[in-house]
């Protein structure tokens, strides 16, 4: 594949999601200013929250939660709706969720014998199921971009930084301009 083609599909890679989101939010606003008796701009904002979080406490509740999890159960039987589901899901959980895996910034060595270092997050400690015992896999997000990259490697090449998670992606998200300690 050139390069043209190749910065197109990072480009649509980081329009796809942001444009999505975007139109989603404000097809929501929209719908709900529209639906609602009086017409005060933004208070389908202030509507939605409140849906939202009746949702998060209806998740919660014991008589909800199977209906959720029917819901989630149906949403993974239908062939492409699964794949996109599951990727929002899970993204979804892991960025807002219990399960959170960007909190154990380090700095990963590209190769042996490298001085470079790249910062990043481990995602999973062990790669066993995989057959990749010893191994880990690191997110390294890419600067100014909702993307990055996952690398696979022995647990040898990476070392723990000494830092907060968010000042760790903070720092990683904005090219090394600024979250870390002692930063500008």
């Amino acid at each position: 594949m050139n390069r043209f083609a190749r910065t197109i599909l990072k480009g649509l890679a980081v329009f796809i999601p942001s444009a999505l989101t975007i139109w989603i939010l404000w097809r929501a606003f929209v719908l709900l200013d529209r639906i609602l008796p009086f017409h005060t701009p933004g208070f389908g904002l202030l509507v939605l929250l409140g849906i939202v979080f009746v949702l998060g406490l209806l998740a919660d509740s014991w008589l909800a939660g199977p209906v959720f999890r029917r819901f989630e159960r149906l949403m993974e039987r239908l062939p492409v709706v699964r794949l996109l589901y599951r990727s929002l899901r899970e993204m979804t959980e892991a960025l807002l969720g219990e399960r959170r895996p960007f909190q154990h910034p380090v700095l990963v060595r590209p190769w042996t014998g490298s001085e470079a270092r790249l910062l990043g997050f481990v995602t999973r400690a062990d790669l066993s199921e995989i057959g990749k015992p010893g191994w880990v896999s690191v997110y390294v997000p890419n600067a100014y971009a909702v993307a990055g990259q996952t690398f696979v490697l022995p647990s040898d090449l990476v070392e723990p930084v000494d830092i907060e998670a968010s000042q760790a992606m903070t720092f990683a998200m904005s090219a090394g301009v600024t979250g870390a300690k002692g930063a500008r």
